[in-house]
């Protein structure tokens, strides 16, 4: 790279100048930890005056940092002479600031910190901290976790609809509501309408009638943000500031009322009330299927098998398994000779999964079944009206088409599932006998569908949740957390069975230089272009993630330390000769650590430890280097 001549210098404040424009904290200090200077993002955020700090002491101008003993690590990086970056996940932050939106609440900044010595004619004469707000990260795995543990409650949720005691259903979903919400105040009313409009309230706690009123007459849910500001409590003010309310609906029914409270105006915001909507679905199918097991006995029976076939359905989340379930258990409701699930697919109607078509001779026809829809017309109506369809004989039904897959059927049932008004697909029910579906199957079907498509709506979330909190966004190979959760398996299965397994730890060599030279962007290709090189380089079984900044790190199942020295090494040499970028002046790098199990430690934690202290003597012995532990205790 050729770099051009610049005979022109910078001057102190024209540098300051610049270093005010930096998004990042700087702040410097002499060998004695006096303030020396720091640019205009610490001023912003510490709301004081440069000439309030200036020439005092770290520790007195912010004490939270003898409080929290950081003093230590400026000391440390004098004695090692040696960067140091402090870790949002280990200090939270270095000093107190305020983050640039207010509205964020939070009391801390989080923040990462690294301290830079720095030498004036080879003495040691200071230290420069360089603070970066990692607020947004920080947030976006919040409301990662919270998607989750969302999706964790849920499912809960829908275990509990399984039982058809009106009362302890009632309980459960109060119970995960309040867990959902972090609130005591939550509140169930059940309501019937009669003549005059009146409302009936079948709980014990008590709601305003105006509030009753209105969410049930007009079916749609309520956000009230200020209690004091808004028309059902202007005249008596409640005790409560600020509330979500949602109506329990089956159809276009509604039987009640969801709502939770909080002391605090402005809590709720319309995300949470969709998500209280989510609940109250939930919990109207539930009392639905309570009152009809109380009102009569043909209909209890159907209840209690649709609440074995929710328990059964909840219980999995995987949608190849919701898939089998669902064919498994929709025979309890409505017999069948056999069975598919059908999906659409830009016009295309496949076969997804099916059951009971090897008896007439037809499996590997039904498996490579594909029909355009423009074809099917009985199939059409069902994905443009939602509704069942029941052919009694098909040998006399309009627009039934003879395949070689369905010869065998007489009558068919066909019925969709739809989760928040989308067809998921179409439930495909043969029997061999003519006149055997009617319109009393009509209500177990959709009885069961509705069960079905919480099932199906739930794997399909799960799926997506799952992918995002295991994957690491930049490089796509597993984050931090999907490798701890595989290391603690792989080790109760390495104890137990006295099998070998290895771990590799590896960092890129000078990629801060990297960073420097080329930019940002430059090195998100670098650590790219490395997780594409790990994954070309690992077995199936092993499992390559990202440990965090440039670290990655490498799981070898049946793997002494000597043979994933092997591979280590063949990792290194590959990296070496990889072309990373044209623009790149020189070779990417990587040293290595290894260490294993059960030879060098019998926990996650200490293998972890072991394995780094191996990558820490591959850097310290000058980087581009494998190091096995073994050989640092002989």
């Amino acid at each position: 790279m050729n770099i051009p001549d610049r005979t022109e210098k910078i001057s102190t404040e024209q540098a300051g100048l610049i270093l005010d424009q930096v998004p990042s904290g700087i702040l410097v200090v002499d060998q004695e930890f006096k303030i020396l200077w720091f640019n205009q993002w610490v001023e912003t955020r510490i709301q004081l005056s440069r000439n309030e700090i200036i020439g005092r002491l770290l520790g007195e101008a912010f004490p939270e940092i003898n409080r929290r003993n950081l003093i230590q690590a400026l000391e440390l990086v004098i004695h090692s002479g040696l960067p140091l970056t402090l870790s949002n996940r280990i200090h939270r932050y270095f000093i107190q600031m305020s983050p640039d939106d207010p509205t964020l609440g939070l009391v801390d900044m989080p923040q990462s910190a690294v301290i830079t010595p720095l030498y004036q004619e080879g003495q040691f004469s200071g230290m420069a901290i360089m603070i970066s707000d990692v607020t947004e990260r920080v947030i976006a795995e919040q409301k990662l976790k919270r998607e989750v543990n969302k999706l964790t409650v849920l499912h809960q949720i829908d275990q509990a609809l399984a039982t058809l005691d009106i009362q302890a259903c009632l309980d459960e979903i109060k119970t995960q509501t309040q867990r959902l919400f972090e609130t005591e105040n939550v509140h169930f009313c059940l309501v019937e309408r009669n003549g005059s409009n009146s409302f009936w309230e079948l709980t014990q706690h008590e709601l305003p009638e105006e509030l009753v009123t209105r969410v049930v007459l007009q079916g749609e849910p309520l956000l009230i943000r200020d209690t004091a500001q808004h028309d059902l409590y202007r005249a008596s003010p409640p005790e409560h500031c600020s509330e979500i309310t949602a109506p329990l609906m089956i159809g276009t029914e509604c039987i009640g009322l969801l709502t939770v409270r909080a002391a605090e105006k402005f809590t709720y915001i319309r995300d949470d009330l969709v998500l209280l909507e989510e609940v109250a679905n939930r919990a109207a199918q539930a009392i639905h299927n309570a009152r009809l097991h109380e009102q009569e006995q043909k209909q209890r029976r159907l209840a209690e098998a649709l609440s074995e076939i929710s328990r059964s359905l909840a219980s999995e989340l995987e949608l190849s398994n919701v898939l089998d379930r669902i064919l498994e258990t929709i025979s309890t409701v409505v017999p069948y000779d056999s069975a598919s699930f059908l999906m659409k697919e830009d016009g295309i109607v496949r076969v997804r999964k099916h059951r009971g078509f090897e008896q007439f001779g037809s499996t590997q026809q039904v498996e490579n079944s594909i029909w355009k829809l423009e074809e099917m017309p009985i199939l059409r109506q069902i994905f443009e009206t939602h509704q069942v369809v029941l052919v009694e004989d098909t040998h006399d039904a309009p627009g039934w088409l003879v395949l070689p897959e369905s010869g065998h059927v007489r009558s068919w049932a066909g019925v969709p599932i739809v989760m928040r008004g989308e067809l998921l697909g179409i439930l495909s029910l043969d029997k061999a006998e003519s006149g055997f579906y009617h319109q009393d199957h009509i209500a177990p079907l959709t009885a069961f569908a509705a069960h079905a498509g919480i099932a199906l709506y739930n794997a399909s979330v799960y799926a997506r949740q799952v992918e995002l909190a295991n994957l690491d966004g930049l490089t796509g190979l597993p984050n931090r957390r999907f490798f701890d959760m595989r290391l603690a398996e792989e080790m109760q299965r390495t104890l137990r069975y006295g099998h070998p397994t290895s771990l590799i730890m590896l960092d890129i060599d000078h990629f801060r230089q990297f960073n420097d030279n080329y930019g940002h962007l430059m090195g998100d290709d670098v650590l790219k272009k490395m997780a594409h090189v790990l994954r070309a380089g690992v077995r199936l079984i092993d499992l390559a993630a990202r440990y965090g900044g440039e670290e990655f790190i490498i799981i070898l199942p049946e793997t002494t330390p000597q043979d994933a020295m092997i591979v280590a090494e063949r990792l290194r040499s590959r990296v070496q000769s990889a072309v990373f970028d044209v623009q790149l002046c020189e070779a990417v790098t990587i040293s290595l650590g290894v260490a294993g199990v059960p030879m060098h430690a019998k926990t996650p934690l200490e293998l972890i430890q072991k394995t780094d202290e191996a990558l820490y003597i591959a850097k310290h012995n000058g980087r581009n280097q494998v190091v096995l532990y073994e050989a640092l205790v002989k």
